[in-house]
C-alpha cells in the first residue's frame, strides 16, 4: 500500500499527474504517511463479522462506521430503515448545499457468516492483507473513498445527469 503511494504522491502541494497546475489536496498528500494506520484501521474493520445474517454484527459495524465518518469535518451523518430487512442504512453527507453532489454507495456486510472459518486478518507481506472485506467497501471506507489504482487521478467536474439535478 504505501509503496504504491509513494510512486505517485510525493507530500503537500504535489502536483496531480495529467492536469499540470492542479495541486493535489492535503488528504490525499498525507495518505502515504497514513498507510499503518488506515491498514490497522482497515483489519480491526475485517475482523468485525458482518455477515448478511449477523443482525449483531451488522449492528456493530454500522456503528463503528457511524463513529469513524462522524469525525470528518463538516459532514452529516444519519441512519434509516431498510425494507424487508432488519438493517439500517447510513448515510454520510457532506457539503449537501453544493450545486455538484457525488453519490458513492455501499454495503457493510460480507458474505461470511458469524460461523465461517474466514474471520481474522492476515499480514502476507508489509503491503499485502488478506482478510474478509479488506478487497472491498471496507478497504474503500477506511481510505475515505480513495481507493483507486492511481490515488491521485482527478477529473475535470462534469456536469451532473439531468435526473440528479435538483
Amino acid at each position: 500500500m504505501k509503496s504504491a503511494f509513494k510512486s505517485q504522491v510525493s507530500g503537500p502541494g504535489s502536483r496531480t499527474p495529467g492536469a499540470p497546475g492542479t495541486p493535489i489536496p492535503a488528504s490525499i498528500s498525507a495518505l502515504p504517511e497514513r498507510a499503518g494506520e488506515l491498514q490497522a484501521l482497515l483489519a480491526t474493520w475485517a475482523e468485525i463479522n458482518s455477515g448478511s445474517d449477523n443482525a449483531f454484527g451488522l449492528e456493530r459495524m454500522l456503528a463503528v462506521l457511524r463513529a469513524q465518518f462522524s469525525k470528518l469535518p463538516d459532514v452529516i451523518v444519519d441512519e434509516f430503515p431498510l425494507t424487508d430487512n432488519t438493517a439500517r442504512a447510513l448515510r454520510v453527507r457532506s457539503r449537501p448545499t453544493e450545486s455538484l453532489q457525488v453519490l458513492m454507495s455501499g454495503h457493510y456486510d460480507t458474505v461470511y457468516g458469524a460461523e465461517h472459518p474466514f474471520q481474522h486478518c492476515t499480514l502476507l507481506d508489509a503491503e499485502t492483507l488478506r482478510g474478509p472485506g479488506v478487497c472491498d467497501m471496507r478497504r474503500r471506507q477506511s481510505s475515505g473513498g480513495r481507493s483507486s489504482s492511481d490515488p491521485t487521478r482527478r477529473q475535470a467536474p462534469r456536469e451532473p445527469p439531468r435526473s440528479l439535478r435538483q
